[in-house]
């Protein structure tokens, strides 16, 4: 009976710590339309892109210096291309019922999610820059390191563990998880506050997720 007991209340404190790291998760996930999954493509294929025409050519992504606003230009396509779909957020989002198949989209979901990022990490680093634009190769590299990271706490989030032998051990491994999900939501919130401030001064238009024009363009 007190076995029973125990259990229930393990139950429920995993039950807690889920929505919390699903909440801390989410917030690493910039959202636009350009998120939505065009009609016929999977929301578990990996790395489809949402814009065939976007990806960068080999010429374009060599290491020639181009004009800050082809670099912005293939930066937003390569983040267009990458970032999670609507449907990876409600799979994220939805409660698990405790439905096995349930959690196996989440930890699909969020592998896809993991592998992506670090897809995007690395083709931000081949980003051929500007010349004379030392506050764009920051940029370009804090972003690349902030993608790598956020991968990093997704495989975190899904990697086997051994089981928890107490509650306390097994809040102890989800803070620490929370701490680094908390953490990046903030850098990213600093990030998007430097984009913002490189393309003004540059004179280039905003990014995609906050360009309303633009939005409404590529629906048409």
């Amino acid at each position: 009976m007190l076995n029973h007991i125990i259990l229930k209340q393990i139950r429920r404190r995993i039950g807690r710590y889920f929505v919390l790291l699903t909440v801390c998760v989410l917030s690493l996930l910039p959202f636009s339309k350009a998120n939505a999954a065009p009609p016929g493509v999977d929301f578990f294929s990996i790395n489809s892109p949402k814009h065939p025409n976007s990806v960068p050519s080999a010429k374009a992504t060599s290491h020639s210096p181009v004009p800050v606003v082809t670099f912005f230009h293939q930066y937003d396509d390569l983040t267009d291309k990458y970032h999670p779909t609507d449907g990876d957020r409600v799979i994220l989002t939805r409660p698990l019922m405790q439905e096995a198949e349930r959690v196996q989209q989440w930890t699909d979901t969020a592998n896809k999610i993991a592998k992506n990022y670090l897809s995007l990490s690395q083709a931000i680093r081949k980003l051929p820059l500007p010349a004379n634009a030392p506050d764009i190769k920051e940029y370009r590299d804090l972003m690349a390191d902030w993608y790598q990271d956020a991968a990093s706490c997704y495989r975190e989030l899904t990697r086997p563990r051994p089981p928890a032998r107490t509650i306390e051990d097994l809040a102890e491994q989800l803070q620490v998880v929370k701490k680094r999900s908390e953490s990046l939501a903030n850098n990213i919130a600093s990030l998007k506050a430097m984009d913002r401030s490189l393309r003004k001064q540059y004179n280039v238009n905003p990014a995609f997720s906050d360009d309303i024009i633009q939005q409404f363009v590529r629906s048409k």
